[in-house]
């Protein structure tokens, strides 16, 4: 598919042995009749298996999974559905829940005892009666009952009467040389299942058709099948869903050398077959599709089935099954799910959209079906070897194609549709934030599952297929399939397959590729003709030293051999000294800027986001329009070189002429990044510099200010990608120059201060509830302070602060939250005239001394403010001497999208006769968030005595006490993207 608990590997018992060596594999036979209520939406069933212990060890439990089960509160399920915010159905109505009971497990006929699992009801332990000793079989049997959930959860599940029957029959866990494998059903993270044969008869209203695993052994269904195909292709069928017919059938399947069982019934099903050959055996392909994605697959779907198979068998290994379907289940979970034999396909866009996707579910028939490797643990095994078949399925038939169709816009038009994988790994992988690819799936955030384990996966193994070259790659794949076909092949066991069939050492992919984070960047330094030849010298900048492919003018493609420090190379002259790395995008090199020399890149300016090109330096240009009160409206034109890629060097400069200060404006930064190794405890440090320049007024005093801005960014490496947990910590630096009653210089005044800071903030977040904290440590000095032909205007000061905030939000209806704010700080006495006390409210654009955040004014208009320090909304001039603390609880109104708020402080504040007195102060009222952390409106309506009375002299008029809270900095297209990511 193309989508926490820690997985326990549970070998509770001494008789467990683990230093045989020698592999082996256990062996399940199944028979089970079930019968489908499609009023009730159950499935009531019986199920048999004959379990072979094929192992050394004897054995005196047997874990099996019920995964309906999982459908539930509190199971490994919810907790990763919690964590990527698809929870919402099992919250919100009883009815999607699912489960598997009437259990009733018996040993050879006798009855046996079974429990949970580390409160899994997913994974039952049953406690044998008579153990299975080494060589011999025992027979479990039980009756059962499955509930079907909604299909919008996860795989299994119905959409009114269309049903995908998947993960629903009690099946025991792997047993292996490395112990029990008793996984908890997830979404995120796939199966490992024993190989075997199933014996399978359904009963269901007679007027379904059904596309399942195994070979139907009906004949009177397979004339209904012809039937219903016929009219498929004259039109007579509709396409409608009739109700349930009265009458029950009861369909047969049965399958060897299979290790899960699937099956998909509709009413409604269109349905093409197609015979064709793999090898000298005939295959049957069916595609039953439904009315709302009937012309994407007409005559097109069965074909897409017929290419894939075809392919995969060339690439892999011949398909050794008799059968294989596709199913338009209008998958309401998204995207596709595989089975033997059967795959099930959600809606698709296009006919080449589902041409993929039936390619890369009919691939998993070879990568999770045939070579049946532990996904759980080795999901790269799966979905990487896969999807890199996929890929070349891809450049088979789709070999022109540029990204998005031909279309021309941000550089779309410079890459290719085969280049997607390229670009999409890049994007957590440029910023050092991706996972070693052998990582188990529980263990990677929801991002880096598909930038890894697909897209990175991918990638890789065309670099070794580049590397190894097509006749010895196929070769060596060709070998891992018929060595472990029908087997759980390992990591260890498909490198010295690919080892044993090419004659190569390949430590540098499966131990520095797929086992680390370690990087490919090789830089062109130079290239040169020398009488007849060209000479090619080559840094290897990166820490893999992996084999790299050169592209010369001719479009010859040469690899050679990986290489640490630099190393020049010799190849014919009339190749021509313009050569480019890695220009077919078939290595994982990263940092494509350095893969051709600074003389073969052209400069060129190109106008909006545009996508990085080797052989183009792009500079590009961006409009800058803004508004404050100083100077009006303010027009310019940007140039930057920022990338949603990983970049080491950034800069960007926007300048702008302010309309009303008649001045010029603006910014401008520079940021280089120090990617550092995994073992460093941090993904990047960065030194982030910005320099700002703008007008405004303070009264009606015209005011210029001057910022110079350098910050050094430790970003922390998380323990738990899972968690969707990020932290990090920092030193700001804060140069700012204020000059009020610019250009009058019998009044001017000028002011130079610092506002240095050491930070740590954290993020920790679900479907559920949220978590965010900031902790920092500022000091702030005035370096000069002066007016009019430099008299001094006050005494400097000089201050330390220490606070902290925390933020809590949890959800308790809908989309309806609870939500906290705490604050705490402390600071060293200062005269009671300066002007960075913590304050009580939130700060407006006079207020914000740090000059951080994007104000329309800063001229004493007190609707715009910021969220800190105090955080009250109502606007005060109250500051804390040295302590202030405060907190703000919400409530979200049910139906209206209105919140309700109280918020309350305690300080040492100052009486205008300097002395000191603790108080509390209290407000509340109503807040209408328009955009979530965006913009929000805070109406204060009730206030204690002491604080209405200071308010009422402020702002007497109570629709004055509106505030507005508006995040510009915020809405930065490059931060909100990589924010997402």
């Amino acid at each position: 598919m193309l989508k926490k608990l820690p997985f326990a590997i549970a070998c509770l018992i001494g008789t467990c042995s683990f230093a045989q060596t020698t592999y082996f594999q256990q062996e399940v036979h199944y028979r089970i009749t079930v019968a489908l209520d499609d009023s009730l939406h159950f499935l009531r069933g019986e199920i048999e298996m004959d379990y072979h212990n094929n192992s050394p060890d004897t054995l005196d439990e047997i874990y099996i999974l019920t995964m309906p089960n999982a459908y539930q509160k509190g199971t490994a399920l919810y907790n990763q559905l919690l964590i990527s915010g698809r929870v919402s159905l099992l919250l919100n109505d009883p009815k999607n829940s699912g489960f598997c009971d009437s259990l009733a497990f018996s040993q050879n006929g006798e009855s046996v005892a079974y429990e949970n699992i580390d409160n899994q009801p997913d994974v039952q332990r049953l406690i044998l009666r008579t153990p299975i000793k080494p060589g011999e079989k025992t027979t479990i049997k039980t009756p059962f009952r499955v509930k079907i959930p909604n299909a919008k959860i996860s795989r299994l599940g119905h959409v009114n009467q269309d049903y995908m029957i998947t993960q629903w029959y009690p099946k025991p866990a792997v047993y292996d040389k490395n112990g029990w494998h008793p996984y908890p059903y997830l979404t995120q993270g796939e199966f490992y299942s024993e190989f075997g044969s199933f014996d399978v008869s359904i009963t269901l209203p007679e007027n379904y058709f059904v596309g399942a695993t195994g070979v139907l052994q009906n004949e009177g269904e397979w004339e209904r099948i012809a039937e219903r195909e016929a009219a498929t292709k004259d039109g007579s069928f509709d396409g409608k869903t009739p109700p349930s017919s009265g009458v029950l059938k009861t369909l047969q399947y049965k399958q060897d050398n299979i290790h899960d069982f699937a099956f998909f019934a509709s009413k409604s099903f269109y349905i093409e077959t197609k015979d064709f050959n793999v090898a000298d055996r005939t295959i049957k392909a069916m595609a039953m599709y439904q009315q709302a994605n009937k012309k994407i697959w007409e005559n097109k779907g069965v074909d897409y089935i017929v290419n894939a198979t075809q392919f995969y068998s060339k690439e892999v290994g011949d398909y050794p099954y008799d059968f294989v379907t596709a199913v338009d289940g209008t998958i309401a979970a998204g995207g596709g799910m595989e089975y033997p034999m059967v795959t099930v396909i959600g809606s698709m866009g296009s006919g080449k959209m589902l041409d993929k996707v039936i390619a890369h579910e009919v691939g998993h028939n070879w990568f999770y079906g045939i070579l049946g490797s532990d996904e759980r643990r080795y999901p790269f095994m799966d979905e990487g070897l896969n999807s890199h078949v996929e890929s070349m399925y891809m450049q088979h038939f789709y070999p022109d194609e540029d990204l998005l169709g031909n279309a021309k816009v941000f550089g779309l038009d410079k890459w290719k549709d085969k280049d997607q994988y390229y670009l999409t790994y890049r994007i957590k992988g440029g910023w050092n934030e991706d996972q070693p690819m052998n990582d188990p799936s529980t263990a990677f955030s929801e991002i880096n599952y598909g930038l890894v384990v697909y897209m990175k996966s991918a990638v890789a193994f065309q670099h070794l297929r580049g590397y190894l070259g097509e006749i010895e790659f196929l070769k060596a794949m060709h070998h891992y399939y018929d060595k472990w076909k029908f087997k759980h092949p390992a990591p260890e066991d498909l490198r010295a397959a690919f080892e044993e069939s090419t004659g190569k050492d390949l430590s540098w992919f499966f131990e520095d590729v797929v086992g680390s984070t370690k990087k490919v960047d090789y830089k062109i330094v130079s290239s040169k003709i020398e009488g007849d030849k060209v000479q090619v010298t080559i840094q290897n900048k990166g820490n893999i030293i992996a084999p790299l492919p050169l592209t010369f003018a001719n479009d010859t493609t040469i690899w050679r051999e990986g290489f640490s420090g630099k190393k020049t190379f010799e190849f014919p002259a009339e190749w021509t000294e313009k050569v480019i790395h890695n220009k077919n995008n078939n290595s994982l090199d990263l940092v494509i800027e350095n893969d051709a020399r600074s003389a073969v890149r052209k400069r060129t300016l190109k106008f909006l986001p545009m996508l990085e090109h080797r052989e183009e330096n792009r500079q590009l240009l961006v409009p800058v329009l803004g508004f404050n009160s100083g100077d009006a409206f303010f027009l310019g034109l940007g140039i930057h070189n920022r990338s949603i890629f990983g970049k080491k060097f950034e800069y960007y400069v926007a300048p702008a002429y302010g309309f009303s200060s008649n001045g010029l404006v603006g910014l401008a930064g520079v940021n280089y990044h120090f990617f550092t190794p995994k073992t460093a405890g941090l993904s990047r440090i960065s030194l982030e510099t910005e320099a700002s320049r703008f007008f405004t007024t303070r009264g009606d005093a015209p005011s210029l200010y001057n910022r110079i801005n350098p910050n050094l960014i430790f970003h922390l490496r998380t323990t738990d990608h899972s968690s969707n947990f990020s932290h990090k910590a920092g030193i700001r630096f804060r140069f700012i120059e204020a000059i009020e009653q610019w250009n009058n210089e019998s009044s001017e005044t000028s002011q130079w201060y610092t506002a240095n800071e050491a930070f740590y903030t954290f993020n920790k977040s679900n479907f559920n509830r949220t978590h965010d904290g900031y902790i920092g440590v500022e000091w702030i000095r005035d370096l000069s302070v002066s007016g009019p032909e430099n008299s001094i205007s006050s005494e400097l000061i000089s201050t330390a602060k220490l606070f902290g905030t925390y933020n809590y939000k949890r959800r308790y209806w809908k989309e309806k939250y609870v939500k906290t704010r705490l604050f705490a700080g402390a600071m060293l006495p200062t005269d009671r005239n300066s002007p960075y006390h913590f304050r009580l409210n939130g700060w407006d654009g006079q207020q914000d001394y740090r000059l951080d955040e994007l104000f329309f004014s800063r001229s004493g208009n007190h609707s715009q403010f910021l969220e800190n320090e105090g955080g009250f909304l109502v606007f005060t001039q109250l500051q804390a001497h040295s302590v202030l603390t405060s907190g703000r609880v919400s409530l979200d109104l049910p139906y209206i999208p209105l919140s309700v708020y109280a918020e309350g402080a305690v300080m040492n504040d100052q009486t205008n006769r300097g002395d000191l007195n603790w108080n509390a102060y209290f407000s509340s009222g109503l807040m209408l968030e328009i955009i979530p952390d965006g913009l929000a409106i805070g109406i204060p309506i009730i206030n204690d005595n002491r604080l209405e009375d200071h308010v009422s002299a402020l702002q007497p008029k109570i629709w004055n006490r509106v505030r507005f809270m508006i995040n510009i900095r915020g809405a930065n297209p490059y931060r909100l993207i990589r924010d997402l990511l």
